[in-house]
């Protein structure tokens, strides 16, 4: 029985875990196998495994769990409260930080507002951008929208508003506040401005 316990310690090995195979017998006559019958029963065994695992990676009519059913479940990507909101790109906001620069800004140009809280506004900014905090548009939303607009230094047509936080949720979060108020088409960054290097390495 020493040849059959090698055998077993390389087939645990081999197969990098206590295989069937290395459990205690189930039967007295599997305990009473020549080492040629185990020998044959750990190859059959590991012809099992091995064609197992290459159903799992093809994905070939294999188990439920196969790559190919487990990529298949995530093509379906749940909505974010992001959906319907309408974008604008780094480059958009690229060209019109370049537009404050070279024309200033005045009643027709589109206001790029950040929505972080003041504390973080003043650490750093977008060049030409206002600071609206979040908590400010939330606690100004049960007022009538003319109030709501003046309170808030908002233009009339949302499509004139670019807002953007550090993640895109405060932004987000603003822009379904300003539709819900009837201020419909204001942009949020597309991107995380953590993910914007070039808009983060041009604030100041």
């Amino acid at each position: 029985m020493a040849e059959v316990a090698r055998i077993k310690k390389q087939m645990q090995k081999e197969l990098g875990g206590p295989p069937d195979i290395l459990q205690e017998p189930e039967s007295k006559e599997e305990d009473r196998m020549t080492e040629k019958e185990w020998e044959d029963l750990v190859e059959e065994r590991a012809q099992e495994r091995q064609r197992r695992k290459q159903q799992f990676s093809s994905g070939s009519k294999g188990p439920a769990h196969s790559v190919a059913n487990v990529q298949q479940s995530f093509k379906y990507k749940p909505k974010s409260f992001h959906d319907g909101i309408p974008k604008a790109s780094e480059d958009d906001v690229k060209q019109l930080i370049a537009s404050y620069r070279a024309n200033g800004q005045d009643s027709e140009s589109t206001i790029l507002i950040d929505v972080r809280e003041e504390n973080e506004f003043e650490l750093s900014k977008l060049y030409g951008a206002k600071n609206i905090p979040f908590s400010r548009v939330e606690a100004a939303s049960d007022l009538p929208y003319e109030e709501f607009l003046s309170e808030l230094g908002l233009p009339e047509k949302g499509d004139k508003v670019i807002l953007y936080c550090q993640s895109g949720i405060r932004a987000g979060r603003v822009a379904m506040l300003l539709a819900k108020k009837g201020l419909s088409g204001a942009r949020i960054l597309d991107q995380h401005l953590i993910l914007c290097r070039e808009l983060r390495s041009d604030m100041i």
